[in-house]
């Protein structure tokens, strides 16, 4: 099919289901925000910009499920953070705190599915790629990578620098998957990823000669925290003998200038003593 043809039937179903979803969901909202509020102070909706088609920025809406005045600066947080409340535990464990993201739909920010949003801080860490991804293309409520990293807050739980292995390794194999769901886009894959996320269907194929994508474990996260921490060793060990070999050709530029220098003196100690001979 045409892409066009495909991103304005898209388009059309997102406006369609989302104005459904709104008016179907819209006492269960309104229940989910009273809980909120009599929880904790603030507003029951969460605001957020992320970055959306084309590297623009828009506002996220979501049911808020941490503490008022808590900053995040990184697009995640682990399932033991102190930050969320009990409602808000709740609401994430079955996907209910991304229900008010059927307006980001309506309105076209986002598609139902596609690459998720990043905050902008955990964007510029991969810039390049994202604005590849996110070329023409709206980010999604639920998205390839998203449903292969469904269990990250938990996972990332075994990870001791959680901010730099979610930056350095997460974001950059979501750019990957996010890549490979642009270069394959149609309404069978996309039908696949809701299936999946409905859990209806286990695992995702994007394309024949591609493996089944299944959601990523604990056990894929720590092969590649190891993975990770190799490389940065190996960095570590390389920076350490340049820096050596640095201080080794300083010593020998010394120790040669050092040279120079009294030999010079010799010369100069010479030819005053033969000035000094010839004057008697």
């Amino acid at each position: 099919m045409n892409k066009k043809i495909y991103k304005c039937i898209k388009r059309l179903a997102d406006i369609i289901l989302s104005f459904i979803g709104i008016i179907v969901a819209a006492i269960p909202m309104l229940i989910v925000s009273l809980c909120i509020k009599l929880e904790s102070k603030g507003d029951a909706i969460f605001k957020q910009e992320r970055i959306g088609r084309n590297g623009k920025p828009f506002t996220i809406y979501k049911f808020r499920s941490m503490v008022v005045n808590e900053k995040q600066d990184a697009g995640f947080s682990v399932a033991s953070d102190n930050r969320i409340t009990n409602v808000g535990k709740f609401i994430r464990r079955y996907k209910i705190d991304e229900i008010p993201q059927l307006f980001n739909v309506l309105i076209g920010d986002m598609s139902f599915v596609g690459p998720r949003p990043y905050v902008y801080n955990d964007f510029k860490y991969n810039k390049e790629e994202e604005l590849k991804v996110l070329d023409g293309i709206r980010p999604g409520v639920t998205g390839l990578a998203s449903f292969i990293y469904k269990h990250e807050n938990y996972i990332l739980e075994s990870v001791d620098n959680k901010t730099e292995y979610y930056r350095e390794v997460l974001l950059k194999d979501k750019s990957k998957l996010n890549l490979e769901y642009k270069e394959n886009l149609s309404f069978i894959l996309d039908m696949k990823i809701v299936f999946a996320t409905l859990k209806l269907i286990d695992g995702i194929r994007v394309s024949k000669n591609k493996p089944i994508y299944y959601p990523a474990s604990e056990r894929d996260i720590v092969k590649k925290n190891k993975k990770h921490k190799i490389k940065k060793e190996i960095v570590a060990k390389k920076q350490k003998v340049v820096k050596k070999a640095k201080v080794d050709k300083n010593k020998e530029e010394k120790i040669k200038t050092e040279k120079i220098k009294t030999e010079k003196s010799k010369v100069e100690k010479n030819k005053t003593e033969k000035q000094t001979k010839k004057s008697k």
